[in-house]
């Protein structure tokens, strides 16, 4: 996706930072792909969401 830093480009709080943007409430994760769906972990995928304000 055009403008979104690849996940070892940056961390989070850096980009938001960098970007002047503010958080709004606690950060969560969700679990796309994890053990209940496959044994494989290299398959499991997690999204991690910062709310903005």
């Amino acid at each position: 996706m055009a403008g979104t830093p690849a996940p070892s480009a940056a961390l989070p709080p850096d980009y938001i930072s960098a970007e002047k943007l503010a958080t709004a409430g606690d950060m969560w994760e969700e679990y796309l792909v994890g053990p209940d769906s496959g044994s494989d972990p290299a398959k499991w995928q997690t999204r991690i969401v910062f709310p903005l304000a």
